[in-house]
Order: structure tokens, then C-alpha cells, then sequence
């Protein structure tokens, strides 16, 4: 059967509406951000700094990271600042109650300085090594800039390269396990590992809705994720992984897995 990819997006915004406490203007206002990050061009410094987030965010609980952004930021997330620590002592950096102390991946933010540092010397700037790859709608210029993307910076994974494509405003949702779970509760996807799938389904609601993938991709993690979002008046979402909340989902009737 032919999904209504439209009348899915729409039934799971409003879903989290009715759950928010904010009011109609309020709850849309919210997620105006993510309505302007389609084909905006970065500076290298913003580029860089989205890079450091997405390294932290990998394997964290995203209200960890939320709440230490701040710091984070004004310690990491100058990469011609943070290169000249390459090789000296960090243990202060180590030690930061402020910060999030994962020496792995305070080293990969080090180490990816002194790649992003090169890199720029390399093409000019972020924006012209991603135009070096071409159409990025094509698969195979994709998968090069991907394939690029893992050799060239640590602790990118293919999840953790997805979140920062997505973050850059291109054409893609990051597949993590909230919106794999969604999808294949839904039935759009085979298995809650297929990747790939996640992405094109992103991109058939993208250009179903009109909405910026941004903003799909938002919608569906706040419907699925368990950290509350005050931003967005809601204390946590609906399709959990356990005791989801199908007396509110607005999705029950698109629902194949029948909880």
C-alpha cells in the first residue's frame, strides 16, 4: 500500500503539539531554526564547530551534551585555536567539570583541528572541498565525500558523518536509532538497521511535506526520544522505545508493529 507520506508528518507534528505546552505560535516557532538550515552556506568556524558537537553527541545521551554545549563551545570550538594543542598537555581539559571528560573524544577534537586546519589550506575553504565533490544528490559523489569525510577526521562514524551532513543543511536525516525505530514501526523500513532506507525515507517526506529535511528529522526525534524539550514545551516523546505512548500517537493507525 501506498504510503501518505504528508498525512504521516502532519498526524506527528500535531501529535506533539497537543503534548507541548506551549500554544499553537509558540510550539511553531520553536522549530523555526530548523526550517533555515536547508542549502545555508557556513562559515569554517560554524562547519568546524559542528563538527565537535556531532563528536560529542555520538554515543551520548543528546540532554548530556545539550546541557554543556556552552562550554564545550568556548573551550573546543575554535579549530585555529585548538590545533596549537596538538602534542602539549591537556590534562586541564581532561579534568573540566564543565566539560564532558572523555579524553577520546576531547583528543578527536584536538587531532580533527589540525585536519580541518589542513583541509582549509588544502581547498580555501569547507564550502569548496564540498563543491570539489559535485552534484551531492548523486549517490556516488556522496559516498566519496563520506568515504573522504571518515579518513580525514576521527571519531566519525556513519551515523556520526550523517549528523553532521544533516547539520550542514544537505539532503540527508541522521539514522539513529530514534527515527529507525519510527520508521520501521511504520513500516517504511525493512529492519531497524537499515541506514540507507532511513535516509531516502527522510528525503521522500522532505519532498512530500516541502518542509527542509532539517525539520523532518526534528520532528520525528522529538516524537521518539525520551530526553524532555523544553524548547519545545515537552517533557519527552511519544514512540518510545519501551512503554510507548499509543493512547496519544497520533500514528496508531499507521502503525505496523500493533504495541
Amino acid at each position: 500500500m501506498k504510503q501518505n507520506y504528508n498525512s504521516i508528518f502532519e498526524a506527528a507534528y500535531n501529535s506533539l503539539e497537543k503534548q507541548s505546552v506551549l500554544n499553537t505560535r509558540d510550539f511553531a516557532k520553536s522549530f523555526e531554526s530548523y526550517k533555515k538550515m536547508q542549502n545555508q552556506k557556513y562559515s569554517d568556524d560554524e562547519v568546524f564547530w559542528k563538527l565537535v558537537y556531532v563528536t560529542f553527541y555520538s554515543g551520548f545521551r543528546a540532554s548530556t551534551v545539550t546541557g554543556k554545549l556552552e562550554r564545550i563551545k568556548a573551550e573546543l570550538g575554535n579549530f585555529q585555536t585548538l590545533r596549537k594543542l596538538h602534542g602539549k598537555d591537556v590534562t586541564a581539559l581532561y579534568n573540566d567539570p564543565g566539560l564532558i571528560r572523555n579524553k577520546k573524544k576531547i583528543d578527536a577534537c584536538i587531532r580533527n583541528a589540525v585536519s580541518f586546519n589542513e583541509l582549509i589550506k588544502a581547498f580555501g575553504s569547507f564550502n569548496e572541498y564540498l563543491k570539489s565533490f559535485g552534484d551531492l544528490d548523486n549517490v556516488e559523489n556522496s559516498n566519496e565525500l563520506i568515504k573522504d569525510l571518515k579518513l580525514r577526521f576521527y571519531y566519525l562514524g556513519e551515523i556520526t558523518t550523517y549528523h553532521l551532513l544533516m547539520d550542514l543543511g544537505l539532503n540527508y536525516v541522521k539514522p539513529d536509532r530514534v527515527l529507525c525505530r519510527i520508521f520501521y514501526r511504520l513500516g517504511l523500513i525493512p529492519s531497524v538497521k537499515s541506514y540507507d532506507e532511513v535516509i531516502q525515507v527522510g528525503r521522500t517526506f522532505a519532498k512530500s511535506t516541502g518542509y527542509p529535511i532539517r525539520f523532518i528529522d526534528i520532528v520525528f526525534v522529538n516524537y521518539g526520544q525520551e530526553d524532555s524539550k523544553p524548547v519545545h514545551g515537552l517533557r519527552d516523546g511519544i514512540c518510545l522505545e519501551e512503554k510507548p505512548k499509543c493512547e496519544v500517537c497520533g500514528l496508531r493507525k499507521y502503525c505496523k508493529v500493533g504495541l
